[in-house]
């Protein structure tokens, strides 16, 4: 009666550690995706960048204002970009700076990205090792 009642509480102890761990999957998986978004993004805007050396100074296009309302504006300067750099900063810098701060962005989120991955990895491990032991105690 004795090992029953231990059996049952180390099984309910493993199945709420699963159950913990597999929130915290989860959670990776919503950064991985948030991750997989903003690596989109960057991507995006590089084509932008590569585009815009086409277009010539004094040509029309639409500015977003928000998402879905735009304003019509005239492009003056095609070689050089306002860049936000945090802080509310905003610099000047050439397109081909711009494509560099834009590589280091993606660097670094590719790496975060990585190390999430590798957590992510680790926890699904502990996760199937716990519902190993699970079986083994039912």
């Amino acid at each position: 009666m004795i090992l029953d009642e231990k059996n049952n509480q180390e099984i309910q102890q493993k199945y709420m550690e699963m159950q913990m761990i597999d929130q915290q999957l989860q959670a990776i998986s919503q950064h991985l995706a948030n991750f997989d978004n903003q690596l989109s993004e960057i991507n995006d805007t590089k084509k932008a960048l590569d585009d815009l050396s086409k277009v010539e100074e004094g040509s029309e296009t639409l500015v977003t204002i928000a998402s879905g309302i735009f304003a019509k504006a005239k492009i003056t300067d095609v070689k050089n970009l306002k860049v936000n750099v945090g802080g509310n900063v905003v610099v000047e810098k050439d397109v081909e700076s711009t494509k560099k701060l834009l590589d280091n962005q993606m660097s670094e989120v590719e790496r975060a990205k990585g190390q999430l991955l590798s957590q992510f990895e680790q926890l699904s491990q502990k996760n199937m090792g716990l519902q190993e032991t699970l079986k083994d105690l039912s």
